[in-house]
């Protein structure tokens, strides 16, 4: 069995921790603006807020470099957007 210290592994691990960041707060962002207000009749300043707060606590208490926090967030965009085309008649 290989171990995880070659550079290879590294790379891995740093994508596919960027790929669940960015899902997360894909699928939060997706909530926040399009589920909550429609479905649930939300106010679009508390679902605003409620999706800084949830993606602050996210990405503050996330261990990783600001870099791979700004890719997650960038490729976030991108995948709400790709939600948005797809789930939205």
């Amino acid at each position: 069995m290989q171990e995880f210290n070659n550079k290879g592994s590294v790379i891995y691990l740093v994508a596919l921790r960027i790929l669940i960041n960015s899902l997360v707060l894909a699928v939060v962002l997706y909530a926040t603006t399009v589920f909550l207000p429609n479905t649930l009749h939300f106010s679009v300043i508390v679902s605003k807020w409620l999706f800084f707060t949830i993606a602050a606590v996210i990405l503050l208490f996330s261990k990783e470099k600001w870099w791979s926090k700004l890719i997650s967030l960038i490729l976030s965009v991108v995948i709400d957007i790709l939600f948005i085309i797809l789930f939205n008649p």
